[in-house]
């Protein structure tokens, strides 16, 4: 039986401690290890109460003393050194109980004694060899750490008896030196010290150390300690900060003072901000500090990483204790600040510490010291509004003229614009100059005025004060600036001091329009009375002030201009009035006033010729075009495009608007003038049912037309306007006209649009369903090419004809449904018998279309409906076949396939659908025609190229391997002779090439015209894999071309070296000869200056100085071009330069000198070739220089004792 917490008799006579009852439970049987709800045993309630004799009787009845609680994972062991119990400690030990056994957070037996401080037990765990170094799961700490922790010497004695591990470190990288600092537990610290603790370990985030934990924490004894034990008393953590620095932030002043005698160093800088301990000192307002510092010589005017000294720091804060200290110690008043250049007295006078400004002016601050942005003392005093210090700068002699770099603003205007009013009186009082003006060409008394500084604008008008200066940009004064801000009281009191009421700005705007604008009529009652002019206009707009209060709606204030006889048909630059500008605004309440102010109705704009009753139409204000309708504005007056307010309102759908207008006889047939659309045509086209209503009401025309034919049916229908549509044709509005250009009616735009609801409309009232436009196209072909195929089912219902072709290609309704892919309106077509192996003009069925774009489904359909695939086109007498297979459609051709098409057949050209699968590479296309019998063997009608040679020429090895497989005749040659090989030499495909090879592909066959070979013409080509596949096939190696060329040459030529080397490996002969010039490979190289060539066919013993037909060497070739590298390598190779050709007897020398390549000739020259051989007709290397004007040469000839008199006498 248990209770509700799961406790048995066993579990209570055991806490009681009722060791005869718990035998008595025993001997019966009682379940000994059953755990209760919190999952503790007998053995662990008799462990916790510390009922040993109850220990002894469940030990002998072998209860489990490894067992643990549910949510702690405590033993039983655990709750007795918790406890206290040495008793049964030592019992559970005796009978094998795991010592260092961990509960869920990685405690131990021993840790809980450590916490408690119980001596005894942390011996006898000891004794019984528990483990000291085990760590806490979440922390890392060992015993040591928790026993220093909780400052239990003794417990910390015992443990480092028993060797605990001193230096181990917990997650945090703390030591259990670290810890007990951090207590400040002096005696503890003592212990380890003694016990060889390190002093030097930092904790891993902040990389502190024992000393800086005990500075901060402000235990003043352990500091001592571990100083005298010379812990590093300069240490850095990660921040740069040293222990005198912790303990400055901490203010621990006596601290300080012995870290000062253990020789801590001032001068140390924190890594980030360049913090001193002085300056910290400064920043905490720790005056002991600051002068312990400072009597142990600290760096006064050390700067940190903003430039800020400790003397900027303790004027920030006001502590002009601490500020007097430091200037006893001369720190600098000059050092300027790095971001804004600010200096000390800066910085008091913003902070607006008055005693520390009087005591750094005492210390001689310069108080006319400019900042980077050319702020002074006295601006930024100024800008923070602090009189007093102001006074006290102004006492000092500080310049009020000096102006900050940007706005170029001085300190009386700064205080102007911010409000300082007794400020203003202070500089004022002290000649600050009143006129002054900044970068943009404002002076004081704007911006006082700018912010309604009232006050101030009196006070500066006082001191004189100029009203009339203006602004450098806009022009504007004091007067207009104010009255656009509509500060009433400044405006009176420059009015009161003569300001110039009808000055203009910049865009010829007064004070009066700005009041205007802003609707400031106070200020305009004011303005008016000192006679301000009311008709002056802008300089662009040449708007009036009463123009912008229509605009901005501003009643009272028009009425009040009114009253004082303001202009009210003046018109400004583009025409507009008054009247207009509160029309498109929809100001009705001032177009009415406007009017009993006879203005008038009728002016027009410049350039559009709007009048106000077409403005405020195509605005929408309704109560606008009433007034002005009921004041006889013309109805029916026509603006430059001939559009009327009636077209305006239409097109914006105000059926309200329509409505008034019609009732004022609007007319309804008037046109517009390019494009001659009516009202109706534009309500129609954007759909304004209730307004098309209106206007056949009114007997509006529904059938005239627009110049291009289009009806006002036809606007509704291209925009899909059903309601529309449907008035309409309530109204007899014609199905059956055309438009001009197109020829095309309402139900074609209609079906082209997809429109369906507006198509089902037309055809219930019997629109022509087949009628054509001038391409012969009908409604049906529209919807079709659209993909319409809800229009396409309702156009067939109504007896569409699928029939019908197309006047210019003869396509129908299913060709172009094909074409576009639209397979739902195809289906469809073919449901209602449209007609499927039709052709159009030039000979394609629907079949061909749908196979050329590749639109399988439509393909499907069309098979499925008996759609012929043996017919061909007209110009290529192409199959629907070869037309999938141009564009590689491959699941079109595996339909085609399907349906038993002819694989075969060919075109004009004499290709088949394999070939144009073979040139595109498609093999899974190709296996399945040769799945089909495709002929491999037909070849074209003009070059006669099988489908194995389109394959091999686009470099297709899977398809090439497919027709390989498939017994493709391999050494097939076209017209010009050209086999598979060949083709897939020239461009390189090795993968084709091997696979050629290997199926006998013959390398010795020759093209017709030039008698090239594979090897040549890869060799030309220059692709080295190919040679190389070629050369180990045993291809000949020497072989030659028409004109007697070899591959040695070909590549020669054009400067493969891989290549020649690749031959020359190959036992190339070198001496070949061409037929016509009888040049040697050496020759061509050296010629075309391939001057790796050369260097590979030298290495390979080409002969030097062998002769063309000329007489010419490939020296000569060399010099010829200038190629002065491969001269270098002839003449290393012992080329001749003796030789002559034979037609002019030249040398080699002869010839460089002649074309003027005086590196050539240098080395020539060097090699000691003939500076004075003659030629045919006897003339020298240096006559051949000097007659072709080479000067240089010249020069080199003669350095190598040319023949002067020689040279003289042959000229």
């Amino acid at each position: 039986m248990r209770r509700h917490d799961g406790r048995t008799g066993l579990h209570i006579a055991c806490s009681c401690g009722h060791t005869d009852i718990v035998k008595v439970l025993l001997r019966n049987h009682a379940e000994i290890d059953l755990q209760d709800g919190y999952g503790q045993t007998a053995l662990m309630l008799a462990c916790l109460e510390g009922k040993n004799a109850i220990v002894n009787v469940l030990l002998m009845h072998e209860a489990n003393t490894e067992i643990k609680t549910k949510e702690e994972g405590a033993t039983a062991l655990m709750m007795a050194c918790l406890n206290g119990h040495e008793n049964v400690v030592e019992t559970l030990l005796k009978q094998g109980a795991s010592v260092d056994a961990i509960d869920h957070d990685g405690q131990t037996a021993l840790m809980f004694t450590c916490m408690k401080g119980r001596n005894i037990i942390v011996t006898i765990l000891l004794m019984h060899n528990a483990c000291p170094e085990i760590k806490t799961k979440e922390k890392g700490e060992t015993a040591l750490m928790i026993a220093c922790q909780n400052g239990h010497e003794n417990v910390v004695e015992t443990l480092l008896e028993y060797n605990a591990n001193i230096n181990a470190i917990n997650k945090d990288g703390w030591t259990a030196l670290m810890m007990t600092s951090a207590q400040g537990y002096n005696v503890i610290v003592k212990v380890l010290l003694r016990h060889n603790a390190s002093m030097e370990m930092k904790t891993k985030e902040k990389e502190g150390t024992a000393l800086m934990i005990a500075c901060e924490e402000g235990h003043e004894k352990v500091v001592e300690t571990l100083l005298v034990r010379k812990a590093n008393v300069d240490a850095i953590n990660k921040n740069g900060q040293t222990a005198l620095m912790l303990a400055c932030v901490k203010r621990r002043s006596a601290i300080v003072q012995v870290l000062l005698r253990h020789n801590a160093r001032t001068e140390i800088q924190t890594i980030k901000e360049k913090e001193t301990a002085l300056m910290i000192a400064c920043r905490e307002c720790n005056g002991n500090v600051v002068e312990t510092l400072l009597e142990h010589n600290a760096n006064v005017n050390a700067i940190n990483q903003d430039g800020k000294t400790a003397l900027m720091l303790a004027c920030m804060k006001g502590y002009s204790v601490i500020v007097k200290a430091l200037l006893k110690h001369n720190a600098n008043t000059e050092i300027q600040a790095k971001d804004k250049g600010r200096t000390a007295l800066m910085f008091a006078c913003q902070e607006g510490h008055k005693n520390v400004v009087q005591t750094l002016l005492v210390y001689k601050a310069n108080v006319n010291a400019i900042a980077k942005e050319g702020k002074t003392a006295l601006i930024i005093a100024c800008e923070m509004g602090h009189n007093v210090i102001v006074n006290v700068l102004l006492r000092h002699k500080a310049n009020t003229e000096i102006k900050t770099k940007g706005d170029e603003a001085t300190a009386l205007m700064i205080a102007c614009q911010k409000g300082h009013e007794n400020v203003v009186k202070s500089l004022l009082n002290n000649n600050a100059n009143v006129n002054a003006i900044d970068k943009n060409g404002q002076t004081t008394l704007m911006l006082a005025g700018v912010e309604g500084h009232s006050g101030i604008v009196n006070v500066l008008l006082r001191h004189k004060a100029n009203t009339e200066i203006k602004t450098k940009g806009e022009e504007a004064t004091a007067l207009m600036i104010a009255c656009q801000k509509g500060h009433e009281k400044v405006v009176k009191s420059l009015l009161n001091n003569n300001a110039n009421v009808n000055a203009i700005d910049k865009n010829g705007q007064t004070a009066f329009m700005f009041a205007c604008v802003e609707g400031h009529s106070g200020i305009v009652n004011v303005l008016l009375r000192h006679k301000a002019n009311t008709e002056i206009k802008t300089v662009e707009e040449e708007a009036t002030a009463l123009m912008f209060a229509c605009q901005e709606g501003h009643e009272n204030v028009i009425e009040t201009l009114l009253k004082y006889n303001a202009n009210v048909n003046v018109v400004d630059k583009n025409g507009q009035t008054a009247l207009m500008l509160a029309g498109v605004e929809g100001h009705s309440g001032i177009v009415n006033v406007l009017i009993s102010h006879n203005a008038n109705v009728e002016i027009k704009t410049k350039e559009e010729e709007g009048t106000s009753l077409m403005i405020a139409c195509e605005k929408g204000h309704e109560n606008v075009v009433k007034s002005l309708l009921n004041n006889n504005a013309n109805v029916n007056a026509v603006d430059k495009n001939g559009q009327t307010a009636l077209m305006l309102a239409c097109m914006k759908g105000y059926s309200v608007i329509v409505n008034v207008l019609l009732r004022h006889s609007a007319n309804t047939e008037i046109k517009t003038k390019e494009e001659k659309v009516t009202a109706l045509m534009f309500a129609c086209q954007e759909g304004h049912g209730n307004v098309v209503k209106t206007l056949l009401v009114y007997k509006a025309n529904v059938n005239i037309t627009k110049k291009d034919g289009w009806t006002a049916l036809m606007l509704a229908c291209l925009e899909g306007h059903n309601v529309v549509v449907n008035i309409l044709l309530k109204q007899n509005a014609g199905t059956e006209i055309k438009t001009k250009k197109e020829g095309a009616t309402a139900l074609m735009i209609a079906c082209q649009e997809g429109h369906d609801p507006v198509v089902e409309t037309l055809l219930k009232y019997k629109a022509m369903v087949n009628a054509t436009d001038k391409n012969g196209q009908t409604a049906l072909m529209l919807a079709s090419a659209r993909g319409h195929r809800v229009i396409v089912n309702l156009l067939i219902r109504n007896n569409a004809d699928t029939g019908i072709k197309t006047k210019k290609e003869g396509a129908t309704a299913l060709m172009i449904a094909c074409q576009e892919g639209h397979d739902l309106v195809v289906e469809t077509l073919l449901k209602y018998k449209a007609l499927v192996n039709v052709i159009d003009k030039n000979g394609q069925t629907a079949l061909m279309f749908a196979c050329a774009r590749g639109h399988r489904v439509i393909v499907n359909h069309l098979m499925r409906h008996n759609a012929e695939t043996e017919i061909t086109n007209t110009e290529d007498e192409a199959t629907a076949l070869m037309f999938a297979c141009q564009e590689s459609h491959e699941n079109v051709i595996r339909t085609l396939l399907e349906h038993n098409t002819n694989v075969n057949a060919i075109d004009r050209n004499g290709q088949t659908a394999l070939m144009f699968a073979c040139l595109k590479g498609h093999e899974s296309v190709v296996k399945g025609f040769l799945r089909q019998s495709a002929n491999m063997e037909i070849k074209t009608k003009e070059e006669g190229a099988t489908a194995l040679m389109f394959a091999c020429q686009e470099g297709h090895g899977k398809v090439v391997k497919t027709m390989l497989e498939h017994k493709a005749i391999v050494n097939s040659t076209k017209k010009d002779g050209w086999t598979a090989l060949m083709l897939a030499c020239l461009k390189g495909h090795n993968i084709v090439v091997n696979a050629l090879l290997r199926q006998n592909s013959d390398t010795e066959i020759k093209t017709k015209e030039e008698e090239a070979t594979a090897l040549m013409i890869a060799s030309q080509e220059g692709h080295e894999y190919v040679v190389e596949t070629l050369l180990n096939y045993k291809a000949k190696v020497n072989a030659i071309d028409k004109n007697g060329q070899t591959a040695l040459m070909l590549a020669s030529a054009r400067g493969h070296r891989v290549i020649v080397n690749h031959l020359m490996r190959h036992n190339a002969d070198t001496e070949i000869k061409a037929k016509e010039e009888e040049r040697t490979a050496l020759m061509i190289a050296c010629n075309e200056g391939r001057e790796h060539v050369v260097k590979t066919l030298l290495k390979y013993k080409a002969k030097v100085n062998a002769t063309d037909k000329n007489g010419q060497t490939a020296l000569m070739f060399a010099c010829a071009r200038g190629h002065r590298v491969i001269v270098n390598h002839l003449m290393r190779h012992n080329a001749d330069t003796e030789i002559k050709a034979k037609e002019e007897e030249r040398t080699a020398l002869m010839i460089a000198c002649q074309e003027g390549h005086e590196k050539v000739v240098e080395r020539l020259l060097e090699y000691e070739a003939n500076v004075n051989a003659i030629n045919k007709n006897g003339q020298t290397a240096l006559t051949l220089a000097r007659l072709n004007g080479h000067e240089v040469v010249v020069k080199g000839l003669l350095r190598h004792n040319a023949n002067k008199g020689t040279e003289t006498s042959e000229q």
